[in-house]
């Protein structure tokens, strides 16, 4: 492929910076970007960047380079968002609006939208770019530890919530939950036919990296 688009939606928004583990959700997906960005260099493909909370935090227009691509890899890190909500609609928006041929658009983000609303955006998105999910996550937000009491925040409205991780039926519901909200997510990206990618911030993400390029060079042959 030659003189390709790729259009990198990365989230900054403020359930990024929860970490369990030595990187947080934003910092794994900084480093994510990066692999995107310079493997577009590589290609000679030209690389832009939105960086989005609940509005557009930062909007960077697709150029070639090295130079470019470390540029984006330090707004994403350096970037103070003006706002901690999340809403993916005003960045898909803008790629639209900006992107005038067909495009990748690869979209970076824990996906803890507050409500359905993104879907019909996503699938006029879709029906013009070819659109890619890297869901990144944090594995204390798949299952509870045995913690004991513990007070819960959340980090984009303040709400706090105190549980006793002790409890198998209070971790057990939590697991059913974080479960049903993936497969929600699945479903709505597999309907509107985004690929899918998938990273734990505990975990190498090499292979599903790898896994996504093979995939995508035997589509293209």
């Amino acid at each position: 492929e030659r003189e390709l688009t790729v259009m990198l939606v990365v989230d900054v928004s403020g359930s990024g910076e929860y970490g369990s583990v030595e990187d947080s959700k934003r910092e794994r997906a900084a480093e994510l970007a990066a692999v995107f960005a310079f493997s577009a260099v590589q290609n000679q493909d030209k690389v832009g960047l939105i960086l989005f909370s609940d509005q557009i935090e930062q909007y960077l227009p697709a150029r070639k380079g090295s130079s470019h691509a470390l540029r984006i890899l330090r707004d994403i890190l350096s970037l103070q968002p003006k706002s901690p909500c999340t809403d993916i609609t005003p960045a898909l928006e803008l790629a639209q609006e900006r992107i005038a041929h067909r495009a990748l658009i690869i979209m970076i983000s824990d996906f803890v939208m507050p409500d359905a609303r993104w879907e019909k955006t996503l699938r006029t998105t879709a029906a013009k770019h070819d659109v890619v999910s890297v869901h990144v996550l944090d594995p204390k937000e798949l299952m509870l530890p045995d913690a004991g009491r513990v007070c819960l925040e959340d980090p984009e409205t303040g709400e706090q919530i105190v549980l006793n991780t002790s409890d198998p039926a209070v971790r057990r519901a939590f697991a059913e939950r974080s479960s049903g909200q993936q497969l929600n997510l699945n479903n709505v990206l597999r309907k509107n036919g985004v690929e899918s990618i998938h990273v734990q911030t505990d975990q190498d993400y090499v292979p599903a990296l790898k896994s996504y390029f093979r995939a995508r060079r035997r589509r293209k042959r």
